[in-house]
């Protein structure tokens, strides 16, 4: 097996593309807002690009845009033609930030596809964007400012997929919002939308949540992962394929999780990822293109061992991943040529330095520097 230390200041298994340095206390932004025309289409990105005029503490990706936390107020840029921009706009394409409408201070950010919420300081959820399958827990289309969900309270966390969005609140319950034809929400219905938020079926106390394309994963308070949805590609490692998993399943790992992720942006990919106890990353899922990092490229029904140590955080989209190390370096893997990625088996490492935070979708991905 092997063991990539990627903490390490000198691995020979490593890739580096270091073309470009960093700048202290910014935002940098990469791949495109593919699909939306314009200046959008014209600005994508192999390698990672300053995004002007922001000193956040958070960011999030989007498809069509990206957010970042500053202070207390959010601001927003890329695509706006569905809302995405939250300043009362249409706007189809601003590579410049705008501040979103919202004048109550704002704690975290989620998004799913083409939306996004924002948690306040007393724990309301507040959503704008495309409201796809109704994620956004609201009725209607479109929404181009921040709308108050009703029924979300203590909420201290949150992420979309395709066409839904969990939330996780402050005494480890999980609901969610939005498309459950696959088992999408977790609670035992594999059929229409929900608008109302719906209860995920979870068996203990939750400390941290992801979602992708129709599936979502969970880390309880004792290191166990569950995960349900979409299981076309093994996503929730229970060493079988099915269509839908609408009730949480255990995932078999040799350790507890410190930390997790899930993605995909069709129906047929998406990857699941767990950093266990001892450091090293457990892959399953999709893995046509090595997204499970394991030098493979076949399905993984149940998690395997990557061989690869020193994540603290790790996010991924459609066909790539990335890890970021304590030490604030940023590597990728998976689908060469996807966003951020030079190709190759070995993780590459990004021209970035100081990482602190890193957001993913199939489309785009951003880091926040310090």
């Amino acid at each position: 097996m092997r063991r990539w230390v990627v903490a390490a200041t000198l691995s020979l298994c490593l890739t580096c593309v270091c073309e470009a340095v960093a700048q202290a206390d910014s935002v940098y932004r990469w791949g495109g807002y593919a699909g939306y025309g314009g200046e959008g289409q014209a600005a994508s990105a192999a390698l990672p690009l300053l995004v002007s005029e922001l000193t956040p503490t958070r960011v999030d990706a989007s498809n069509s845009f990206g957010l970042a936390l500053q202070q207390g107020s959010v601001y927003a840029w890329g695509n706006g033609s569905e809302g995405e921009l939250g300043n009362g706009t249409t706007t189809e394409y601003t590579s410049t930030p705008v501040r979103v409408h919202l004048s109550i201070p704002v704690v975290a950010l989620g998004e799913d596809r083409n939306g996004a919420v924002a948690i306040d300081d007393t724990g309301q959820v507040w959503a704008w964007g495309a409201n796809m399958g109704d994620s956004l827990c609201l009725t209607g289309a479109n929404y181009d400012e921040p709308v108050e969900i009703p029924g979300l309270s203590d909420v201290k966390e949150a992420w979309g997929g395709g066409g839904h969005m969990l939330f996780l609140e402050t005494d480890g319950e999980v609901l969610g919002c939005g498309d459950a034809i696959e088992g999408d929400l977790g609670n035992g219905v594999r059929a229409g939308m929900f608008s109302a938020p719906q209860r995920v079926l979870l068996p203990k106390e939750v400390v941290e949540i992801s979602a992708g394309e129709s599936v979502g994963i969970a880390r309880l308070q004792d290191g166990e992962v569950y995960e349900w949805g979409n299981d076309r590609e093994g996503q929730i490692g229970n060493g079988e394929t099915r269509r839908d998993v609408d009730v949480p399943v255990r995932v078999a790992l040799p350790q507890a999780a410190v930390t997790i992720a899930v993605g995909g942006d069709t129906h047929s990919d998406g990857s699941s990822y767990a950093v266990l106890a001892n450091g090293e990353l457990y892959a399953w899922g999709y893995d046509k293109r090595d997204e499970v990092a394991d030098g493979q490229t076949a399905d993984k029904l149940s998690p395997v061992a990557t061989g690869l140590f020193g994540f603290v955080q790790i996010a991924t989209g459609g066909q790539a991943a990335f890890g970021r190390t304590a030490a604030g370096k940023l590597f990728s893997w998976g689908a060469p040529g996807d966003i951020g990625r030079a190709g190759g088996d070995a993780p590459t490492e990004m021209p970035l330095s100081g990482v602190v935070d890193v957001s993913s979708t199939a489309k785009t991905g951003v880091a926040l520097i310090e």
